[in-house]
């Protein structure tokens, strides 16, 4: 689970820097978001605090992971998605103040992998309840 938790991190900070350094916006439908807040862009601004909080629920997760993810493959890859999502997202806000985000998809607020990672870490959860719940 480690390397699959640097290898998300590693494709979303290489992504981030292609689209930053190489690409050119102005001739696409591609957008490039550089975001302050924290979800969908609430409280900008507020950089300190959310690194703080950042690393408080980061440090939670991981340090409670045993307790709160049961030894079952869909709990250990939720946590691996979520961490490594976060820990993405934190170097930007650590780095550049702010959150890279360009990927645009009609009627859902500019994203990035490492939002994607967390919402599928969020959904490889629920299965992973439901499955247990099943049981």
């Amino acid at each position: 689970m480690y390397i699959l938790y640097l290898l998300i991190i590693a494709i979303d900070q290489i992504l981030k820097k292609i689209f930053v350094s190489i690409y050119d916006f102005s001739a696409s439908k591609v957008i490039l978001v550089k975001n302050s807040g924290i979800a969908f862009g609430l409280f900008p601004r507020n950089t300190m605090i959310i690194i703080g909080l950042n690393f408080v629920l980061l440090f939670c997760l991981f340090k409670f992971r045993k307790h709160f993810f049961q030894n079952n493959l869909l709990h250990k890859l939720s946590l691996t998605f979520i961490l490594a999502g976060g820990s993405s997202n934190l170097i930007d806000r650590i780095f550049l103040g702010y959150v890279i985000d360009f990927i645009k998809v009609p009627f859902i607020p500019v994203f990035n992998i490492a939002d994607m990672a967390i919402n599928l870490g969020l959904v490889f959860l629920v299965l992973g309840w439901i499955n247990r719940a099943k049981k």
